[in-house]
């Protein structure tokens, strides 16, 4: 699954000129899943625009989708994204919605969700480095 990641981030490199691209690796997660073990996400144009990938987007989309992003401090961003059509049962599908924090000055990540209609708690946090 990463090296998929992987590949669909380098062909979206050409064009995202100045972008940065950032690889975050989970490291701990509530009991209610539904959190990626890898994130990769690009920030572009001086971070007011992102584009984000995960197991969950992969799955549905099959490449990265663009996120709504905003610099919330100096060093912190926030990503929110919803995914449609996600696998939820053998014979169902749902909506899963995730908001991540990105502090670049430690370069670690915190993230929350929702499955709509379900009652997980969804959150997790993690590392990330530059590519």
């Amino acid at each position: 699954m990463k090296r998929v990641l992987l590949c669909l981030l380098a062909s979206l490199l050409p064009t995202a000129a100045l972008a940065q691209s950032y690889e975050c690796t989970r490291t701990q997660m509530a009991r209610g899943g539904w959190v990626s073990n890898t994130f990769i996400f690009l920030l572009q144009n001086n971070g007011n625009q992102a584009q984000m990938i995960d197991a969950y987007i992969n799955d549905v989309h099959g490449k990265p989708i663009a996120v709504d992003v905003k610099k919330v401090s100096g060093n912190r961003y926030r990503m929110k994204w919803t995914v449609r059509n996600v696998k939820v049962r053998n014979d169902g599908t749902g909506i899963l919605s995730h908001t991540f924090i990105y502090n670049d000055a430690k370069k670690t990540f915190k993230i929350s969700g929702r499955l709509h209609g379900f009652d997980n708690v969804i959150s997790g946090g993690g590392t990330c480095k530059r590519r």
